[in-house]
C-alpha cells in the first residue's frame, strides 16, 4: 500500500533579509516529505523561526533534497530583545 501526502503540518516560518516579514513556511507532510510554501520561488531565505533538524527527513524524496538545498544557509531567527 502506498502512503500519500494527505496532511501537512507547518514546522517553521521563513524570512528573507528582513527578519520581521514572513515570506514563506516550511511544511512536513504525513509521508515525511518536506515542502516550502512561498509566493516567490526564486527568493532566498535567510532566517527560519524554529531550528529544524532536517536530517530526520529521508533523502529518498526529491522534495526533501530540494528543500535542504534551499535552506542550507538559513540561520535561526535573531531574538527580538528591546
Amino acid at each position: 500500500m502506498r502512503s500519500e501526502s494527505m496532511e501537512a503540518t507547518a514546522l517553521a516560518r521563513l524570512y528573507s533579509h528582513d527578519p520581521v516579514e514572513v515570506i514563506g513556511w516550511l511544511y512536513v507532510w504525513n509521508t515525511k516529505e518536506l515542502a516550502i510554501r512561498c509566493a516567490d520561488r526564486a527568493v532566498a531565505f535567510c532566517f527560519i523561526s524554529t531550528p529544524v533538524d532536517l536530517s530526520q527527513f529521508p533523502l529518498k524524496f526529491q522534495s526533501n533534497m530540494r528543500v535542504q538545498a534551499k535552506l542550507a544557509s538559513t540561520k535561526p531567527l535573531p531574538s527580538r530583545i528591546p
